[in-house]
């Protein structure tokens, strides 16, 4: 899809559509001159504005419906407004003008737009208890919606999704509700956090699992080995849940808790050892998380397993006694 939004200048050099329209308004290209050329094509084209469903875009001056990337296949292959992106997973909101989540019942399905400048080390901030009124003291019309769409993640299980969103750079300010320069129209799964006031949308491979919802304890496969490049396991995050869930927070040998000492940002963390080694099954076992599984801090677990057999978590704690 970038090849649709970018051209060449007449020395060879490949620009955005973003670089165009810049150059196009600092009086650097005139109109009437055939300046940019089409990747594929190589006819003359130039730069246009987002306007009705179309978002920025070049538009070939003979319009060469030939071309993949001409102003009629583009309309109907690469752009795509939100609205028909999100309808076209099933999803709704109450207004298409000032929501920020979006949601398929049927799917328990939410959709968040998540603003690539909001990234961080954290994962994506999509929303946040500031965000309630803006700028202006008025109370912004999309923070209800999205505070229900967060409910129904955190406490019903619905699956959380986004999209990633480009603002236009002039609209990004602290405290207005930024204008969408470009969008990618493609979803990914990913795991809801909150830190403190604010909640990342996390990447689903890279969060540390929390304590999931989970009625009574069950029996979870754990341990089906199988060939990447070396022997790995599989390793249900639910069977971590449950663990949690019975045995609590803190850490099984030294005691420690995590939101005790930071505070919200430690709320949920802890380790989860396996009292038998996972690495040391070589077929698919049911784990019990209650007499399996045991909560452990990073330090103690490190030391856990800095013999081998492994300590066991009453060996250890008498080391810590001492």
């Amino acid at each position: 899809m970038a090849k649709s939004i970018r051209a060449r200048l007449a020395s060879g050099e490949v620009v955005s559509i973003k670089k165009a329209l810049e150059m196009r308004g600092a009086g650097k290209r005139r109109k009437s001159q055939a300046d940019f050329f089409c990747e594929e094509c190589d006819e003359p084209v130039r730069p246009h504005r987002a306007g009705g469903d179309l978002a920025e875009h070049f538009e070939h001056l003979a319009h060469n419906p030939q071309c993949s990337l001409s102003h009629e296949k583009k309309s109907q292959i690469n752009m795509m407004t939100r609205k028909q992106f999100i309808e076209s997973h099933g999803a709704t909101c109450k207004n298409w003008n000032w929501s920020w989540s979006f949601i398929n019942k049927s799917k328990q399905l939410v959709i968040f737009g998540a603003w690539v400048p909001n990234a961080d080390s954290r994962g994506v901030l999509i929303f946040s208890e500031n965000w309630q009124v803006n700028s202006r003291g008025h109370k912004s019309k999309g923070y209800s919606q999205s505070l229900e769409h967060i409910r129904l993640i955190e406490e019903e299980g619905y699956r959380l999704m986004t999209f990633a969103m480009q603002p236009f750079e002039a609209s990004w300010k602290d405290g207005e509700i930024p204008k969408i320069e470009t969008f990618t129209p493609e979803l990914t799964e990913k795991t809801l956090t909150r830190i403190g006031k604010d909640w990342y949308a996390v990447d689903t491979t890279a969060a540390i699992p929390l304590a999931e919802e989970l009625g009574t304890p069950e029996k979870f496969p754990e341990g089906a080995r199988h060939i990447v490049t070396i022997n790995a396991y599989e390793r249900n995050p639910k069977a971590r849940a449950a663990c949690i869930a019975h045995h609590g927070h803190t850490c099984a040998v030294c005691g420690f808790d995590f939101a005790r000492v930071y505070g919200v940002i430690g709320e949920g963390f802890i380790h989860v050892h396996h009292i038998v080694g996972i690495g040391k099954i070589g077929k698919e076992y049911k784990v019990d998380p209650i007499t399996d599984l045991i909560p452990v801090c990073p330090n103690c677990h490190a030391i856990i397993h800095r013999t081998d057999p492994a300590l066991t978590v009453e060996q250890l704690r008498k080391n810590l006694q001492k």
